[in-house]
C-alpha cells in the first residue's frame, strides 16, 4: 500500500518516479522485484501512469466516502 501512495504522490508532485521497487518477505526468507511500468502495462490496458493515478485516487476518495 506504502508503494502505491509513494507512487502517486511522485506523479502529482512531479518528482522523480520510483520505476523499480524490492518487495521482502522474511517469513518465508524471499524477495521480489517489482517493475512499475511493466506491472501498470499489463494491469490498466495500456493507460497512462497520470490515468492510473486519477483511477486510484477516485478509488480512494470513494472509500473514504463511504467510512
Amino acid at each position: 500500500m506504502y508503494g502505491i501512495l509513494k507512487y502517486a504522490s511522485s506523479i502529482e508532485g512531479e518528482l522523480d518516479v520510483w520505476t523499480d521497487c524490492l518487495l521482502l518477505n522474511p517469513r518465508r526468507n524471499s524477495a521480489f522485484l517489482v517493475n512499475f511500468d511493466k506491472l501498470l502495462r499489463s494491469a490498466s490496458a495500456s493507460s497512462g501512469r497520470v490515468e492510473v493515478y486519477e483511477y486510484l485516487r477516485s478509488v480512494f476518495g470513494h472509500d473514504l466516502e463511504r467510512r
